[in-house]
């Protein structure tokens, strides 16, 4: 498929990022941005809600499981993601806690970000 497309300076400066700092060509960026969001609109709300129920984020009660590493909910909802879709592949600039974060008790997450 031939895309052909005009961007905003803003989306080009954030893909110029993505390509130096991945060292990931543009389709496989693109690639990897239309799986993941593929894989995430294909998640009913009411099984997201089933996932952090089942996972103990409702209550915050998973939370003390990193006292020392507070974890917001965008890092809770790559958790849980990666659980539902049964692997870690993310995209975070949030190195230092992917580094510590676990899905499934003990797996780690592998950050495209640092590819």
């Amino acid at each position: 498929m031939l895309i052909n497309t005009n961007l905003d300076d803003g989306i080009a400066e954030k893909i110029d990022y993505l390509v130096k700092a991945t060292q990931l060509t543009l389709a496989d960026i693109l690639k990897n941005s239309v799986n993941l969001y593929y894989e995430l609109t294909r998640i009913s709300p009411a099984d997201k809600f089933k996932a952090f129920e089942e996972a103990g984020f409702i209550g915050c009660g998973e939370m003390e499981k990193y006292a020392n590493l507070p974890m917001d909910l965008a890092d809770a909802s790559l958790v849980i993601l990666a659980e539902h879709l049964g692997h870690g592949r993310i995209l975070s600039s949030d190195v230092r806690d992917f580094n510590v974060y676990r899905w499934k008790d003990n797996k780690p997450f592998e950050n495209l970000f640092l590819r």
